[in-house]
């Protein structure tokens, strides 16, 4: 099962948050039966060029725990910030 939102901030700029989780009915003995996942990225728009980054996980939960933390530019717990990232342009 898949959830998933995007939600626009700005004209600038999108934020996405998902959920995941996972089952499997057929899991050997001592085997993984279930997982969840959350996932977020956000998508920056400048005309013709376009930002998608992904958040990454370790990053994600200690950003949703304090934010601020990180708005401030105060992270320095040495983890990337992105998992994934694409830069386009438009012709």
């Amino acid at each position: 099962n898949t959830f998933s939102v995007e939600s626009t901030l700005t004209d600038w700029c999108d934020l996405r948050i998902g959920y995941d989780t996972k089952f499997n009915l057929a899991a050997e003995a001592d085997g993984i039966e279930s997982w969840d996942n959350f996932s977020a990225g956000l998508g920056f728009n400048y005309g013709s060029v376009q930002l998608d980054m992904t958040i990454a996980q370790g990053t994600l939960n200690n950003m949703v725990s304090n934010p601020l933390h990180y708005v401030s530019g105060r992270n320095d717990d040495n983890s990337a910030l992105a998992a994934s990232w694409t830069l386009s342009y438009t012709w």
